[in-house]
């Protein structure tokens, strides 16, 4: 038995940016040997300075969400399709993103500019969008996804009710 090395921050670089098989290797550790991947994906960086990159995986039997921040911290939790309750999708408002910026721009007499895409990231750091679903015993699991991702966050939300419903007898 022979073993491959694996340098994980090249395969973290590849799910990054959009690779699915690198996404699958990253699940691979957490899945069953007899478990079949249908879909993988990445739904984006959440936050500013320590940034948290969103994982989603759905394997004929389990729902599973990574997320990986650049601390080194990690974060998987899934649950099995079968035993999917119900789930919920979040987009926050844009009114208080919107008020936060005028602020900036006031009170920086305009040189706040610079500094929107720092607020908008920061912004989403606390207000996350996504989706969650609970499972029999009442473990969310959440899929967080970034603004321009919550088209992918939907499909997942769907993928995954498909998946339950197919699942159960």
């Amino acid at each position: 038995m022979s073993e491959v090395a694996v340098n994980l921050s090249e395969v973290l670089e590849e799910a990054r940016a959009g690779n699915s098989e690198a996404v699958e290797d990253l699940f691979s550790g957490f899945l069953g040997q007899a478990e079949v991947v249908t879909d993988c994906g990445y739904l984006g960086s959440l936050g500013f300075i320590f940034p948290e990159h969103s994982f989603w995986c759905v394997t004929d039997t389990q729902a599973c969400s990574l997320r990986i921040k650049r601390t080194g911290q990690l974060e998987f939790s899934s649950g099995y399709v079968i035993h999917i309750n119900s789930h919920a999708f979040y987009q926050p408002s844009l009114i208080p993103l919107w008020v936060i910026i005028v602020i900036l721009m006031v009170f920086t007499l305009g040189l706040g500019i610079v500094l929107v895409p720092w607020v908008v990231k920061l912004y989403y750091r606390f207000k996350k969008s996504g989706v969650v679903f609970w499972v029999r015993e009442g473990i969310p699991v959440y899929i967080f996804a970034d603004r321009p991702n919550l088209h992918k966050a939907q499909r997942v939300a769907t993928l995954i009710a498909e998946a339950a419903g197919s699942a159960r007898p």
